[in-house]
């Protein structure tokens, strides 16, 4: 049994080149017993994976804004309850009271939450006597008179 003498591969009688290198054969020389060892194929950089460290999960600090009870609460600043809301808007509708507690609330600084809800109560009045207004005078333009605006809705 002959081994080819540059990579050890197993040869039969009759060859002429290693089929594992393709070394020529030679047939007058007899190939070692054991095979050569066969030489390192150079070797190729190791690549390394850096190491990555999960972050820690961390709590979100908590962040109290409005620590005070609520009957530490200076009157000016307390909330109105959606009842009083409907209360104002049921007094802000009587004719003369209406307007005069109206009037008192948009300009008292007793509590801010009544005094903006007063003002939003005026801005929106406002705008209805405006598009009253608006709705009075086109009806004037296109009737002619203000008997046929009478007899419009009669």
């Amino acid at each position: 049994m002959k081994f080819c003498t540059n990579c050890g591969f197993r040869l039969e009688d009759g060859y002429q080149v290693c089929p594992g290198c393709g070394a020529p054969v030679t047939p007058d020389r007899e190939a070692p017993q054991q095979p050569a060892q066969p030489q390192p194929a150079p070797a190729q950089p190791q690549y390394q994976q850096p190491q990555y460290q999960q972050p820690q999960y961390q709590q979100p600090q908590t962040v109290i804004y409005n620590t005070a009870a609520p009957e530490k609460v200076p009157d000016q600043y307390k909330p109105l309850s959606a009842w009083t809301y409907v209360a104002l808007e049921l007094l802000f509708m009587v004719p003369i009271v209406g307007f005069i507690f109206w009037i008192i609330f948009c300009f008292n600084d007793s509590n801010l939450n009544r005094r903006a809800f007063a003002r939003h109560f005026f801005c929106w009045f406002i705008i209805g006597a405006a598009l009253c207004s608006i709705a009075a005078l086109l009806a004037l333009i296109f009737t002619g008179s203000i008997e046929g605006i009478t007899d419009l809705f009669s």
